[in-house]
């Protein structure tokens, strides 16, 4: 194992994160595997999170949990146009700041980050919540007849 590897001795959790191809999956089991038995890591610590998840594969959530052996912990669905990769390269933030401006599918993944996050750190969903109502309270006044 790398001497980096010591820092995930002192890490309260590991997030294995993974797409739901095969190869992917192999990969990262792979790596858990050998973290395990050589390297000696507490396989309790692994959380699983599914990044770009299709559910229209014949990986599907329970398929994907019994290969890992591990119940998925995130999951960031993938997007029809690749927002992430749009953002970048475009230069235009993938950000929290945009929620609600944005198109349903890029929603649907601002959503699903903004919920991994605060499944990691409790602050982050409290925020979240905050300007979900606050926006929601902005936006049903528009248009309402005095």
């Amino acid at each position: 194992l790398a001497p980096h590897t010591a820092a995930l001795f002192d890490a309260d959790l590991v997030y294995l994160i993974t797409s739901n191809h095969r190869r992917s999956m192999f990969m990262n089991r792979d790596v858990m595997g050998s973290l395990v038995s050589k390297g000696k890591l507490d396989p309790a610590k692994f959380k699983l999170v599914l990044n770009r998840y299709r559910n229209d594969t014949s990986w599907d959530l329970p398929t994907i949990e019994a290969y890992m052996g591990l119940p998925v912990f995130g999951l960031i669905p993938a997007s029809q146009k690749d927002a992430l990769t749009e953002a970048d390269n475009t230069g235009r933030p993938f950000v929290a700041a945009h929620m609600g401006r944005n198109d349903a599918d890029d929603e649907r993944v601002l959503k699903a980050f903004i919920s991994l996050a605060g499944a990691v750190c409790e602050p982050v969903r409290t925020l979240a919540a905050e300007r979900e109502r606050k926006q929601r309270g902005l936006l049903g006044r528009i248009g309402k007849k005095p």
